[in-house]
């Protein structure tokens, strides 16, 4: 379609041609197996098999393309996109045009239909049907293959989707939930990311009901809030690479170590450990507040909620309820004051007339909670609030000295 001439498998037939067709007659072959196999183990090292044979041979139109590569060729990568989008069309339009549905979704070698049908053995007909067809319509081209079905499908941006899947096995229907570029497990996310994320997909794509996803986010708020949720499910973990002193940036990671090494040089992770911590409160710099999770529990500290919120929580979170319908404000709190703020000043800093200065932390505004280690110059927020101390007890508009 581009205009590109190639010989024909008659006159000639490449080494390129031979090696992918190799590439794709045996992911072909393990991709069957993985139809009919039971064993989960099995499954899984099918399933890793076929996607390495998938990377391969997608990793030649990139080696085409890239100027220092061995056998680089503009005009076949450049070929290699074009018939991409080509036929994706071509195949939208025979499905729209002539069979009748609607194309909801397209990508690089996948097309997804809506069929308005609820049935699934009728949704397998329905998707063989189109398969054929279209196979048919393009013969010696591509042959298009029902592979799954898609009872609810939600994109939120090109190429990243989430959705309640359903294929063929040997046991029939397998149900699972299926994601495209969202991560739901991080390095520098804690478990109750990952949880949390989880449990909110479920019940947008099984059970249909976003007001319910939007209680339980503002559940998980609440318990954080309240310091209910256990420690050991706001741990982040990274790795050190290198003596502290070479880091040049300040890493919370690093911090930690340096105050580890100080209390217990014996005990301090080294270079090429894992070291875990979590985010307390404080006035100081959030990497200075990174601290071990089993020191925090000995001594009682209380842990940053406003951190793991917003920070944490909300941002993988919000790409889901945008694609909902739903702001940020909203789902913190309806669109006037965030929830947020309410549950802060409702739970966690209610205020008392006075405090001993051994219970003192810092200062506080009433009214958007931002935290000082010292007064401001003016006496009040940059929000216009009235500054006032602040401690584990709550917020105090004077302290006593014993």
């Amino acid at each position: 379609p581009l205009g590109t001439e190639f010989a024909s498998k008659e006159i000639a037939e490449g080494i390129i041609p031979k090696i992918l067709e190799k590439l794709m007659k045996n992911r072909g072959k393990i991709k069957k197996k993985l139809k009919t196999t039971e064993d989960p183990e099995k499954k899984r090292l099918l399933n890793a098999e076929q996607w390495a044979l998938k990377i391969m041979a997608n990793a030649f139109y990139g080696h085409m393309g890239y100027p220092r590569a061995k056998i680089y060729d503009l005009d076949i990568a450049n070929t290699v996109t074009y018939c991409g989008r080509y036929f994706i069309h071509e195949t939208k339009k025979i499905i729209e045009e002539e069979i009748g549905y609607k194309v909801v979704y397209g990508d690089t070698d996948s097309v997804f239909v809506e069929t308005g049908e609820d049935d699934l053995e009728k949704l397998r007909e329905i998707g063989e049907q189109i398969s054929k067809t279209v196979s048919d319509r393009l013969p010696g081209i591509m042959t298009l293959e029902f592979e799954k079905i898609f009872k609810r499908f939600l994109p939120l941006t090109k190429k990243r989707y989430m959705a309640w899947s359903f294929s063929s096995g040997m046991n029939g229907w397998e149900e699972n939930i299926e994601m495209k570029g969202i991560e739901t497990v991080r390095r520098d996310w804690c478990e109750l990311v990952s949880d949390t994320t989880k449990k909110i997909i479920e019940i947008v794509l099984k059970e249909n009901n976003v007001k319910d996803a939007v209680d339980y986010f503002r559940g998980v708020v609440k318990s954080l809030v309240k310091s209910e949720v256990p420690v050991k499910k706001l741990v982040i973990t990274k790795n050190m690479t290198k003596q502290p002193k070479s880091y040049a940036g300040i890493q919370p990671h690093i911090e930690l170590v340096k105050k580890m090494q100080t209390r217990n040089p014996a005990e301090a992770p080294g270079i090429g450990d894992r070291v875990s911590y979590v985010i307390i409160k404080g006035t100081g710099l959030l990497s200075k507040r990174a601290e071990d999770p089993v020191y925090v529990m000995e001594k009682g500290l209380e842990i940053d909620s406003n951190y793991y919120i917003e920070n944490q929580i909300l941002p993988p979170l919000e790409r889901i309820f945008n694609a909902l319908g739903i702001s940020k404000s909203e789902l913190l709190g309806n669109g006037k004051q965030t929830l947020l703020s309410d549950i802060i000043n409702n739970n966690n800093h209610k205020e008392t007339k006075e405090i001993p200065i051994t219970d003192l932390k810092g200062f506080i505004c009433k009214n958007c909670q931002k935290t000082y280690s010292h007064v401001p110059l003016t006496g009040f927020c940059e929000c216009g609030g009235e500054i006032v101390f602040s401690s584990s007890k709550g917020m105090a508009a004077s302290v006593v000295c014993k």
